[in-house]
């Protein structure tokens, strides 16, 4: 990777994503995809990784079915197409069904694996995007789909597994692992102007394989098809920044939709520029203290200790933070913003909270924002600091112009989380499977009472 010394590796853990090919037209190796993990599929399709011709194949007409797509030129595909091949490791695992008859895409499912310093410097995995076109359902197709997304993601080695979907839908989702995560709650925040998904299953598939559409979701689709129909689209709202990428070819692009994210700099210690957390979006910040983006010196500054405050962070050692660290920073458009609040009297990491970045085909090629990982050293909660976290991520959220903003939360956060803009998403459920041994910790970073007192559950 050019923007790192010649001599910088990244771990692969715990699996070998083997060689993407820069020429193949697939977005990642077919190769993972093996017949042993794929299992059954029925004659006539085949199941494969997305293609960049797949612009031409119907991709983003089965997209459409499930949600907002929006006008996406062959240019913005291709961008955004080449801009998920490039992250390594390999951060995006489209799978569609191809009928092979014609050669259109009949079913699409997207694994998203999200690179952590918690657990071991590990990774967790996100179900997002399935869908199965209409004339297909009810040919378990959605079952295939999903059966190869859980396989997958155990192959990579993920340490939990998760995903949104309607109160109809999870007994479907239960055939493949998923159980509902009682107590923790999906908030999310929308920033588009959209009314929301479409609210559409790709498919609701009973023992007998009968398709089900829940009647209370009527009104929202004709609303959505009517739209689409008479073509309301948002382009006038979004600009895009047009950056060239020295891995691809001199006469690529990549979108920075709609935030110019300035230079983030080979030889900078920072995750990413300083300068997007400009002094109007930082606002006040306490006395003594400052926030900044992450550093690669923060192995030393308490970083990690502060995290083990919140969850599992295991052995991490040197070499695996710096590894950690180098692959986020080297992801074109960024997608790891990871901030801390440093105690200048010390230098010590007291808080951190980071914003996770996931870009899409869907949205006009966007992009959707998870807020990850919010913590506040013990010694310091109830001084503000958990909200002076969320207001930023919230900010930058807009800034870098993401259409919904998202993050899991326990019941007794709620409150203190919707200070911040967000809402309980009643439609979504939040279904995880784990595939690790631990048991998250589950004392929150701080509920902080209008008074700005610290309240923390006595269950805890």
């Amino acid at each position: 990777m050019p923007m790192l010394p010649p001599t910088v590796t990244i771990p692969l853990r715990r699996a070998n994503y083997g060689d993407q090919r820069d020429d193949s037209e697939y977005l990642f190796n077919p190769e993972v995809l093996s017949a042993d993990l794929v299992g059954s599929v029925p004659n006539g399709f085949v199941v494969r990784p997305l293609k960049i011709s797949d612009y031409d194949n119907g991709f983003l007409d089965v997209l459409s079915q499930l949600t907002v797509v929006g006008e996406v030129s062959r240019e913005d595909f291709e961008n955004r197409f080449k801009s998920m091949k490039m992250c390594y490791p390999p951060s995006y695992y489209v799978v569609v069904i191809e009928n092979l008859s014609d050669g259109r895409v009949v079913g699409a499912a997207t694994l998203v694996v999200e690179w952590k310093f918690i657990h071991q410097a590990g990774c967790r995995g996100r179900v997002e995007d399935v869908v199965v076109d209409k004339e297909m359902r009810g040919k378990k197709m959605g079952g295939l789909l999903n059966k190869v997304l859980v396989a997958l993601a155990k192959k990579l080695g993920v340490y939990k597994l998760s995903l949104e979907c309607k109160d109809s839908l999870i007994p479907f989702y239960g055939l493949y692992g998923y159980v509902k995560d009682d107590g923790n709650n999906f908030l999310v925040q929308r920033f588009d102007k959209d009314n929301g998904e479409i609210v559409i299953p790709f498919e609701d598939e009973s023992d007998d394989g009968k398709f089900f559409i829940p009647t209370d979701n009527y009104f929202d689709i004709c609303f959505e098809i009517l739209a689409s129909l008479f073509g309301i689209v948002r382009n006038e709202f979004f600009k895009i920044g047009i950056r060239t990428m020295p891995m691809l070819p001199s006469t690529v692009t990549i979108p920075l939709h709609r935030a110019e994210y300035g230079d983030q700099g080979e030889e900078s210690e920072y995750l990413f520029d300083p300068e997007v957390l400009s002094a109007d979006l930082l606002g006040t910040v306490p006395n003594g203290f400052v926030v900044r983006p992450l550093k690669i010196s923060d192995y030393d500054t308490g970083f990690l200790d502060v995290l083990s405050q919140l969850t599992v962070v295991g052995e991490v050692s040197r070499e695996a933070f710096e590894s950690r660290f180098k692959s986020m920073k080297m992801c074109y458009p960024p997608s790891y913003y990871v901030l801390v609040i440093e105690n200048l009297n010390n230098g010590r990491v007291v808080g951190a909270a980071t914003l996770v970045i996931e870009w899409k085909f869907i949205h006009q090629a966007g992009c959707r924002g998870r807020v990850e990982d919010v913590v506040v050293d013990k010694e310091m909660r109830g001084k503000k600091m958990g909200g002076l976290l969320n207001k930023l991520l919230v900010e930058l959220a807009k800034k870098i112009g993401v259409y919904k903003l998202s993050l899991e939360c326990k019941d007794s956060l709620i409150p203190f989380y919707e200070l911040y803009g967000y809402s309980k998403d009643i439609l979504n459920n939040f279904l995880v499977q784990r595939f690790d041994k631990d048991d998250e910790i589950v004392v929150p970073l701080e509920d902080e009472n209008e008074d700005g007192t610290l309240f923390i559950p006595s269950s805890l």
